[in-house]
C-alpha cells in the first residue's frame, strides 16, 4: 500500500517516450483521486482501514504540499465487496460525510457518485454491492444526472468495483456471473456515452480495446476507440493474468486484449512457486499436521505396526476394515472427502466432482503411508514412547506432505483447468506488480491515460515516528530494485469527438451545472 500511495501522490512522474527517443513524458499529480473499490482488505474494521488505507495515504499526502489558501485535491471512492463486510459503516465515515481524508477532501454523500470534469467528461462511480449489480436508487440517480445535466457529446469514464465483463467470460456456464442488470445499466441507460470502463477487484492490469461496433470493424487508426481497463494493483496480493480465456470480450461491442501486467508468460511462471507452498505458508502445515494426526489415531485399531515393509496389501486391507467397521474411522474418512469436495472450485462442477475426491484420496494415501511407517519404526518401543514418537512422525509428515499436496493441487488446478485463481495466487503472497492510472484531459477535450506499473513493491522505508498515525514514510537509502514506476504500455488516448452543428445548438440551450455533482437527485 505504501508503494502505491507514495508514487501516486508524487508531484511529477517522468517516463521515456515510446520508440527510444530522447523525449520525456511528464505526468502531473491529479486534482482528483478515485479509489476503485476494496479500500480495505481483508476485513472492513476501523483498525484495518487505518493501518492499510488512512495512515499510508496520510503519509503520502505530505507530497501534495497545498498551501493553507489552496483547496485540497478531491477524493471519491466506490466500495468493493470487502468494504461491504461491515455494511459500509467505516466506508461511509471516511468518504460520505464531507470530511478530510488523509490530505484529500471528500464530497460524496452516497457510496456512488457522478463527477463533472472539464470539456464534457464525466466520471460515474457505481456501488456494485455484494451481488455485483446495481439497485434501483442508483439507476434513478444516474438517469437523473444524464437527463438533467448532460449535454450532447458528453462522455463517461465508468468506474465499477468489479470487471464484470471479465468474470462473465471466465464463468460462462455460471448464471450468477451474467450480470444482466449491469448490461441493462450500461447498454440501455448509459448507452453509447461510455468511452472508458475502469474496474478493480482483479489484482493486475489488463486493457481491452474496441475492435468492433455493432458488427462494424473499428479502424485501427480511429482515435476514439472505447477501452475496458482493469487496474486493480493497489494492494493485497497478485492475481494471475493468464488462463482466463478473455482475449476477446463483448457482444455488441467487441474488445480485443491489448496489454497485461504482469505478462501472461510471467504470470504462468509465477504459478510454479506453488511447489514451494510449504515454505510460503508455514502455518498452513499446522492444519494438515493435526488432521493427519487425528486420522492416525482414528485408525489405531488397524495396528499397522504388525505389518512388514513389504506387506502393503495386508496393511491396506486392515485399514479398509477399520474404515468400514469402526464408526470414528468411517466418520473421519467421510469428513475428509466432504472437506476437499467443498473446497474445490465451484465454477467448473465436473472439476469439483473429479478433483475433490482425488485430492482427498491422495491425502488419505499419504496418511496411510505415514501411519504405517510411524507404527512400524516405533513398534519396538515402550507404549508411551511409541505413542509420542509415532505421533511426532505423523504430525511432522502431515505438516510437510499436506502442504506439498495442496501446492501441487493448486498448481494443477490453475495451469490445467484455469480454476482456483484466488487460492493459487494468494498462497504465493506476491506483493509486487503494482499499478495505478494517471489521466489527463487536454484543453481540446482529449483524454490521455497513463498506465503506471511498479514491478517490485519497495520494502525499504524510513519512518520518522514510531507511531503510524503521525508517521512520514519515505523510501530508504536502499530502495528495492525495480521499485521505480514505469509505463506499462504507451499512453492511451481517446480523442473527444467534435460535435456536429446540430449537437452544438442543442448543447447551447442547456444551462451549465456545478462542477461537481455528488449529491442525491
Amino acid at each position: 500500500t505504501y508503494t502505491v500511495a507514495y508514487n501516486l501522490a508524487r508531484q511529477k512522474l517522468t517516463f521515456p517516450a515510446a520508440g527510444g527517443s530522447e523525449k520525456r513524458l511528464d505526468t502531473e499529480n491529479g486534482e482528483l483521486l478515485i479509489f476503485g473499490g476494496d479500500e480495505v482488505y481483508p476485513t472492513a474494521s476501523k483498525k484495518d482501514y487505518n493501518e492499510r488505507l488512512v495512515y499510508p495515504y496520510r503519509s503520502a499526502s505530505r507530497q501534495l504540499t497545498p498551501s493553507d489558501d489552496d483547496p485540497k485535491p478531491a477524493v471519491f471512492a466506490i466500495p468493493g465487496n470487502h468494504d461491504w463486510y461491515d455494511s459500509l459503516t467505516e466506508f461511509a465515515t471516511l468518504f460520505c460525510k464531507g470530511n478530510e481524508f488523509a490530505g484529500w477532501q471528500t464530497y460524496q454523500n452516497r457510496s456512488y457518485f457522478a463527477v463533472k470534469l472539464p470539456h464534457g467528461w464525466w466520471i460515474f462511480g457505481t456501488d456494485m454491492q455484494l451481488a455485483s449489480t446495481l439497485d434501483g436508487p442508483q439507476e434513478h440517480y444516474f438517469k437523473a444526472i444524464i437527463d438533467n445535466h448532460f449535454k450532447a457529446g458528453d462522455r463517461i469514464i465508468l468506474c465499477n468495483a468489479e470487471p464484470w465483463w471479465i468474470t462473465k467470460e471466465m464463468y460462462k456456464s455460471d448464471p450468477n456471473y451474467k450480470n444482466p442488470r449491469m448490461g441493462f445499466f450500461e447498454g440501455h441507460l448509459l448507452r453509447d456515452r461510455i468511452a472508458i470502463h475502469i474496474a478493480g477487484d482483479r489484482h493486475y492490469y489488463k486493457r481491452h480495446e474496441e475492435i468492433e461496433d455493432d458488427k462494424e470493424p473499428v479502424a485501427p487508426a480511429n482515435p476514439s476507440k472505447r477501452q475496458k481497463i482493469v487496474a486493480g494493483g493497489g494492494g493485497a496480493f497478485l492475481h494471475p493474468t493468464h488462463l482466463e480465456n478473455v482475449d476477446k470480450i463483448g457482444s455488441r461491442h467487441i474488445y480485443d486484449l491489448k496489454a497485461s501486467f504482469p505478462s501472461e508468460a510471467d504470470s504462468s511462471s509465477l504459478t510454479y512457486k506453488n511447489l514451494g507452498f510449504l515454505f510460503l505458508n508455514l502455518k498452513f502445515g499446522i492444519v494438515t499436521g493435526l488432521l493427519y494426526l487425528l486420522v492416525f489415531q482414528a485408525f489405531a485399531p488397524a495396528d499397522l505396526g504388525r505389518f512388514g515393509i513389504t506387506e502393503w496389501w495386508p496393511a491396506l486391507k486392515a485399514v479398509a476394515h477399520t474404515a468400514t467397521f469402526y464408526p470414528i474411522a468411517t466418520l473421519f474418512v467421510a469428513l475428509i472427502f466432504a472437506a476437499f469436495y467443498f473446497f474445490t472450485d465451484t465454477h467448473t462442477k465436473y472439476w469439483r466432482y473429479a478433483a475433490g475426491p482425488i485430492h482427498a484420496a491422495v491425502n488419505l494415501i499419504a496418511i496411510f503411508g505415514l501411519s504405517w511407517f510411524a507404527a512400524y519404526v516405533t513398534s519396538g518401543l515402550p507404549t508411551w514412547a511409541k505413542y509420542l514418537a509415532a505421533a511426532g512422525i505423523v504430525y511432522l509428515g502431515g505438516h510437510i506432505l499436506g502442504s506439498f499436496i495442496m501446492g501441487v493441487y493448486l498448481l494443477l488446478s490453475l495451469q490445467g483447468i484455469g480454476v482456483h485463481h484466488n487460492e493459487a495466487f494468494s498462497a504465493l503472497k506476491i506483493a509486487d506488480f503494482k499499478n495505478f492510472l494517471r489521466m489527463r484531459i487536454d484543453t481540446n477535450g482529449d483524454l490521455t491515460i497513463f498506465p503506471i506499473g511498479i514491478k517490485r513493491a519497495n520494502t525499504d522505508w524510513l519512518n520518522d515516528n514510531t507511531k503510524a498515525r503521525t508517521a512520514d514514510w519515505l523510501p530508504g537509502k536502499n530502495p528495492t530494485k525495480d521499485s521505480d514506476p514505469f509505463l506499462i504500455e504507451p499512453p492511451i488516448t481517446y480523442a473527444k469527438p467534435a460535435m456536429t452543428t446540430v449537437q452544438a445548438v442543442k448543447a447551447a440551450t442547456i444551462q451549465p451545472t456545478e462542477s461537481i455533482v455528488a449529491h442525491e437527485i
